[in-house]
This record gives structure tokens, sequence and C-alpha cells, in this order.
């Protein structure tokens, strides 16, 4: 639960400072060069992230491991030549958890803007309140999540975003109200998936891959959703509707759903 704080935390320190900078600077310097300094800001999270990283030890399972020379030489094959099965429902299992993400934060935010007419500001102060219950639905999925069965939590809040996604066309027609309802909908949704997926992932794997695993698991996921979705939303609503989102939204989740109940619940919930 905790290392996943750091997603909203994260999304909220962003918003913060771009606020911060859209009152200092105009918007031409903001748009010009003004955008960079976050990221530069960031190396010192790079910096941090990376010194506690090596500050941890590796788990009591890797150590009996390699004390009975179990590690893998060549993980990331192993993942896809030994672990397909395990590979596949992963990275569609993790799928909704990145399109929902990417749909109510970064589409969000180009469409309150571009098509609700919102200033860049209003659309940043929408997101940070969405942002917020991102961080309280992790946590408090992550307490609920020790009382259930972990497949089972997934496959309900799957549904529920299912539901959600046939609303996103009545959010786009009530204006500032109907897109924070959206985001704080859509991120609560999120920090109930995003709060477990890494534990779904890492007790799929076996010990001697499940860094390789995990990490190949989730990015293909980001590839076939975050990297996408943003694109895939304002193509449909320029050439259909925004009806049309909520169907993109939907099959991403129908096809999480089936992913989810491919799993046992003794290879996600230990």
């Amino acid at each position: 639960m905790f290392p996943q704080l750091g997603a909203p935390i994260g999304l909220c320190v962003s918003i913060i400072v771009y606020l911060a900078l859209w009152h200092v600077l105009d918007e031409e310097q903001l748009f010009s060069w003004g955008w960079r300094i976050p990221f530069v800001g960031s190396i010192v999270f790079i910096i941090l992230g990376l010194w506690i990283r090596m500050s941890i030890n590796e788990t009591i399972e890797f150590k009996k491991n390699v004390g009975h020379e179990k590690v893998s030489k060549i993980p990331m094959l192993d993942v896809f030549f030994k672990h397909p099965r395990i590979l596949f429902l992963g990275t569609f299992c993790s799928m909704t958890v990145l399109v929902l993400f990417y749909l109510v934060t970064t589409y969000l935010l180009s469409y309150s803007t571009n098509h609700l007419q919102l200033s860049f500001n209003e659309a940043l102060q929408v997101e940070m309140i969405g942002a917020v219950f991102f961080g309280i639905f992790t946590i408090l999925t992550g307490k609920i999540a020790n009382h259930i069965k972990r497949r089972s939590l997934m496959i309900w809040v799957t549904i529920a975003t299912g539901i959600y996604s046939f609303a996103i066309p009545y959010f786009f027609d009530n204006g500032i109200l109907g897109i924070c309802a959206m985001s704080v909908i859509g991120l609560s949704l999120m920090g109930m998936t995003y709060s477990q997926i890494g534990a779904v992932l890492s007790s799929a794997y076996p010990t001697e891959v499940r860094y390789s695993g995990v990490s190949i698991t989730f990015n293909l996921a980001g590839i076939l959703g975050a990297a996408i979705a943003p694109y895939i939303a304002e193509y449909l609503v320029q050439h259909f509707s925004t009806s049309y989102i909520s169907y993109y939204l939907f099959l991403s989740s129908f096809i999480s759903l089936v992913c989810f109940i491919g799993f046992t619940d003794e290879e996600i919930s230990h």
C-alpha cells in the first residue's frame, strides 16, 4: 500500500508546482520553458529513490533462493518463455488501471481546456481534488485487502470501473461540476485498483523472476494502456462522440475482468 502512495502524492506535488508556476510566470513563459522546471527538479527525487532502493535489503524469499541456487540467469527470457500465461493475464489485468488513470488525468485536462474552455488553472484544481481521493482510497483499499481475497476485490472494482465508464458522457455534459465528479470518482477507483495491482503481480510470479516479471508486465500494460489512451480518446471525440470513450473504457474493463477471473485465488491472494 505505502509504495503505491507515491503516485497520488507525486500527482499532488506536481499539480502544486504547476499552480505555483502559473502564478509566478505568464502563460507564454510557462508554456515555452517554465514547464521544464518540475522535470529538472525531479532529479532530486530520482537520486532519493535510488538511494532508498540501494538501502533496502532483499526479501527473505529471494535470499533463500540464492542459497539454493534458484536465481534465474536470464530472468527476462524466463518471463516470456516459462511464464507466458502470467505475463498475458497480468498485462491485461493491469491495462485498465492505466487506461483509467490517463483518461481522468491527461485526457481530462486536455478536454477541460480545449472543449469546455476551462482555464488551465481551474482544470488543475479539479485534478488536485481527484488526486486527494486517489490517495485516500489507496489507503482504505490497502486496509480492506487485509480482510478479503485480493482477487475478489479486484474483480468487483473492475466491474465498478465498467459501470463508471457509461457515466462519462454525462460528466462531460455538465461543465466543471461534471468534470470534478469524473475526476473524484475515477481517481477513487484508480486508488482501489492501483493500491493492489503491485501485490497482484508480485504474488503471481515466482521469486526468481518476480522483479523482472512485474516490471515487464506493468510496462507492457503501460504501452497498451497509458501510452495510447489519451490519443484514442481524442480520436473518438473528434470522429464520433464522448459516448465512444465509454465504450473504450468498458471494453478495457471487460478484458481486465476476464483476465482477473483467469487467475486463481491462490496465485494472486497470498
